[in-house]
């Protein structure tokens, strides 16, 4: 996984490069996409993997992460994060967690969890009758 990000992390910065520098323009490039399934244990095994080697601050897969958040599209290069909760201390600030427009939950949600994805938006309504995680009926006012 680590490895896969800083690769994708490498593609975008040469891509950048030459593009900034005028030797290519972006349409020579494939257009590239990143899917990061259980984002959360992603983070944290980073992390733990950048303070086991004796490292300080922030691990580098996880500036990575934010600099193809950042840097990534004018490059062809887009990332998908799949988590359970988007909060800030995964992100890290809400400056990184705001660049993912596109806001999904699927299965049973808290009031809060629901605030905090989209805001005061009307909640939908769970319909348990329907099978699957993603399974939703009507909106209804917040509670």
């Amino acid at each position: 996984m680590m490895w896969a990000l800083e690769e994708f992390f490498l593609s975008m910065l040469g891509v950048n490069i030459a593009v900034g520098a005028r030797t290519a323009w972006p349409g020579a490039f494939p257009q590239r996409l990143l899917v990061i399934d259980e984002f959360g244990t992603f983070a944290g095994m980073a992390a733990r993997m950048h303070r086991r080697a004796g490292q300080t601050g922030p691990a580098p897969a996880l500036d990575q992460r934010r600099q193809i958040e950042w840097q990534g599209r004018q490059a062809g290069h887009r990332l998908v994060l799949a988590v359970h909760q988007p909060n800030l201390r995964l992100f890290g600030d809400s400056d990184s967690r705001g660049q993912y427009g596109y806001r999904l939950i699927t299965g049973a949600y808290t009031t809060s969890l629901w605030r905090m994805t989209f805001g005061f938006a009307p909640r939908i309504e769970w319909d348990a009758r329907i099978k699957g995680r993603a399974s939703s009926a009507s909106a209804r006012p917040p509670t």
